[in-house]
């Protein structure tokens, strides 16, 4: 390897270019975020304002909801993904507690595993097709 090409690979901070791409996910997913939250808006024929993504639910209705889609399809889950399936269920997923706070107190709880950055996997107790959701919360 040419001795220029060397030094230049030696000098490359890899901890600080890791950082950087960390910082750019960070940002890409609040852009992604702010994004679902504007796509939500449209104007009618009369120039008002209109709201998409369906219903305003209870807290505990919310709850019950990303778990039954997280049993539906084992795997990793993104918070934009679990938006994507409340809002084809008809449920405002930005209306009251926001996704990512049920599903880090689900983490807290044991209900689910946090993979990565806004990536979570139904845990093992919760995967049995047996299990009901009211045993899930009691746990």
């Amino acid at each position: 390897m040419p001795p220029a090409i060397k030094n230049i690979i030696e000098s490359v901070d890899h901890a600080g270019v890791q950082r950087a791409i960390d910082e750019l996910r960070a940002q890409l997913q609040a852009y992604e975020e702010l994004l679902a939250v504007v796509m939500r808006f449209e104007m009618d024929a009369d120039g008002k304002v209109v709201v998409n993504g369906g219903e305003r639910v209870s807290v505990t209705r919310k709850r019950e909801a990303v778990l039954a889609i997280m049993q539906e399809r084992p795997g990793h889950w993104s918070i934009r993904e679990i938006r994507e399936a409340l809002s084809a269920r008809g449920i405002d997923p930005e209306a009251g507690t926001p996704v990512k706070n049920i599903l880090w107190n689900f983490a807290k709880e044991g209900h689910v595993h946090a993979i990565g950055s806004g990536v979570y996997e139904l845990s093992v107790l919760n995967r049995s097709a047996g299990h009901r959701h009211e045993e899930a919360m009691a746990a």
